[in-house]
């Protein structure tokens, strides 16, 4: 990438967690990439970075951002540039979630394939499972005899 955003470590990252100085930490993972795991770091959303004109208008203003992908290479540094081109302190998780795990920093397990990309809408779920509900026919009551 061009540096043109700032990388933060795992451990600074880490250490901000939790805390009033915490930024929002965007895991932009390709599909595939994040489709593959079972994790993500505590805290995250999940946002695709190819649609990152979409949804960068709905961050908070003045909320440092730090975005991680994989290895913390070209898609991560790419969205963090991004970002930062639209005036937001954005910075990228040096080592990706990669490093993230390779220093038994904490996880957490997906919650469900809606999770997902931040791209699931809650309608389409609402319509599948009301479509899956099986229709009861209300039975006559049985005459006592």
């Amino acid at each position: 990438m061009d540096g043109n955003a700032p990388l933060v470590s795992s451990n600074d990252l880490y250490a901000r967690l939790g805390t009033a100085k915490a930024p929002l930490l965007i895991d932009v993972r390709r599909r595939e990439a994040f489709d593959a795991d079972t994790s993500l770091i505590i805290g995250a959303a999940r946002r695709l970075p190819e649609d990152v004109s979409e949804w960068r208008n709905a961050l908070p203003a003045g909320k440092p951002i730090v975005a991680y992908c994989v290895h913390g290479h070209e898609v991560s540094q790419g969205v963090a540039s991004t970002l930062r081109s639209a005036g937001m302190a954005a910075a990228y998780l040096e080592g990706g979630i990669a490093g993230w795990q390779e220093r038994k920093l904490p996880t957490r397990r997906k919650r469900d394939a809606s999770e997902g990309d931040g791209a699931a809408k809650k309608d389409d779920r609402k319509t599948e499972k009301s479509e899956a509900a099986p229709k009861t026919e209300k039975k006559p009551a049985a005459s006592e005899s």
